[in-house]
């Protein structure tokens, strides 16, 4: 098994994650009509996924932090390996207990679920919007503009500075999964993660919005029984989904 491999999909999964939590509670859902059907321009061709380029990213680096002696009181360091390798992301980072919080993100992700509580990020989020059409009320693509810089973060980390820190502390993340009563290891249930992330089809229609009460929800049913992380990757937007899903593709023949 290839462990810098691994760091890799680990990272992209708990972007997909994080990005998931802050836009589940705003997504609706509806008989949608296809995009073009509605006079809506298809959305911009993802980006291709990045080549690593492990001598440029690994030169002029510091030591790696630590690993931790334990779980408890490991905050510190964590944040001080994260801003080694995304500075910006570091500045997201909720307070307490950030190794156990994203191994539980991965374990949730695995069951196709989004924790509602102890997220690892606070990441500052631009106003949901809806459209109208006649009298239906739909989702407006500018929302997908707000996954645009976590994903890039997420995506722009180094390879080889991750996968210097999984191998590192590696030991900590196994125990965090072992606390959540897992089995089999944590680097099987990251794959299970990735799976679950890369089989997601996309939308590809803007869907009506209903609002019974506070939150949107799909006004289709069917849409509506789908799984969290299905949601959260419709919610991303085509472009973005996609760039996710790509980069994990590239991986998962590695792994």
């Amino acid at each position: 098994m290839n462990w810098k491999i691994i760091v890799v999909a680990l990272i992209a999964v708990i972007g997909v994650g994080v990005w998931g939590w802050y836009l589940q509670r705003e997504l609706p859902t509806t008989e949608s009509t296809p995009l073009a059907a509605q006079g809506v321009p298809p959305a911009a061709e993802a980006p291709p996924v990045p080549v690593p380029t492990p001598a440029a990213a690994a030169a002029e680096l510091q030591p790696l932090v630590a690993m931790p002696a334990n779980l408890d009181n490991s905050d510190a360091q964590v944040h001080a390996a994260v801003n080694d390798f995304a500075a910006q992301l570091a500045a997201w980072l909720t307070p307490e207990e950030q190794l156990r919080k994203w191994v539980l993100l991965v374990d949730q992700i695995a069951e196709g679920k989004l924790p509602l509580k102890s997220r690892p990020l606070n990441y500052p989020m631009a106003t949901f919007t809806t459209q109208r059409q006649g009298d239906k009320q739909i989702l407006d693509p500018a929302n997908y503009a707000r996954a645009d810089l976590l994903i890039k973060i997420f995506t722009s980390i180094p390879i080889e500075r991750l996968a210097d820190y999984y191998h590192a502390w590696r030991p900590l993340l196994d125990k965090a999964y072992s606390e959540l009563g897992g089995s089999g290891g944590f680097d099987k249930r990251l794959r299970t993660a990735i799976k679950r992330v890369v089989k997601v089809q996309p939308l590809n229609m803007q869907p009506e919005l209903i609002r019974p009460i506070t939150y949107y929800k799909y006004a289709d049913a069917n849409l509506e029984a789908a799984s969290d992380v299905e949601k959260l990757m419709w919610r991303l937007g085509p472009a973005n989904a996609k760039r996710v899903q790509d980069y994990l593709r590239v991986l998962e023949p590695e792994l």
